[in-house]
């Protein structure tokens, strides 16, 4: 089932000849997101819902639409800047950074609005989304392998320098990975987010977190849930084996180092 919710339900013509009378370029930014699995859909059209509102703050938004399937949340959104198309871009990255920005004709913005007057709220399929899923899962098996691979070679004694992750986390800010951090045992231990399945509540206060049959399906007993954090996956330093499926490792956070135990639940026995 696809969730819509379109967020400038009144006329938007009057924002656009504005816009066009001031002579500004105008623009669509489409955004995908993946949402954990563990997640509600209205947590992730309320990440959306943020994520507009800090765009709305920096340009001129004309219609905005936000989707969400399965666990892939769209925001689609026409807007209007007096930026050309290279400051525009760098307007709008920091606030999503993996926005597709594509400069329109205020020919097509007009027919685009007069569509979406016509056809009001449709519940259609998320744009391309068989290929955003399929690229997805690609990812994340990849990252899975690439984090496996660094804590099994932890085990015969290499160890990355130092120096070259550093070096792979300036150049790979795509590779950027939501972890969920949990205390288990009096350790801070890192998951993936896309591994896990689910979360509930157990006895005296425990989580019972349910993992992905595709990682190695198991219930980890946890003594709390604590946050997601996003970590760049390349910068990540398997240092040695804490037990099976368990590993010391750290990564970098704002510069500085953050070390943790990472859990690998293909490696568990």
């Amino acid at each position: 089932m696809v969730v819509t919710d379109k967020r400038y339900t009144q006329d938007n013509f009057p924002t656009y000849s504005k816009s066009r009378e001031r002579g500004e370029y105008f623009y669509t930014v489409r955004l995908y997101r993946n949402r954990s699995s563990f997640m509600s859909t209205e947590s992730g059209l309320q990440m959306m819902r943020m994520i507009l509102g800090f765009i709305e703050a920096k340009v001129t938004v004309i219609d905005a639409t936000i989707q969400s399937q399965e666990t892939i949340d769209y925001l689609v959104l026409i807007c209007s800047s007096p930026a050309h198309s290279q400051i525009f871009s760098r307007i709008v990255y920091p606030a999503c950074p993996h926005a597709i920005i594509e400069e329109m004709t205020s020919g097509r913005v007009e027919e685009y609005l007069s569509t979406r007057a016509v056809r009001g709220l449709r519940a259609d399929r998320i744009p391309h989304f068989e290929t955003v899923r399929s690229v997805t899962r690609s990812k994340r098996f990849l990252l899975a392998l690439l984090l496996e691979y660094r804590a099994l070679m932890s085990e015969t004694g290499y160890i990355p320098p130092l120096q070259v992750a550093e070096r792979e986390s300036g150049y790979n800010c795509d590779l950027r990975l939501p972890f969920l951090l949990v205390e288990m045992d009096n350790r801070l231990c890192g998951i993936p987010d896309f591994q896990i399945n689910t979360i509930q509540n157990g006895a005296n206060g425990a989580k019972i977190v349910s993992l992905d049959s595709s990682y190695g399906h198991r219930l980890l007993v946890c003594n709390d849930v604590l946050c997601i954090k996003e970590l760049d996956v390349p910068s990540i330093r398997v240092t040695g084996k804490i037990d099976h499926g368990l590993y010391a490792c750290s990564s970098f956070v704002q510069g500085k180092p953050f070390p943790f135990s990472l859990i690998l639940p293909a490696l568990m026995q």
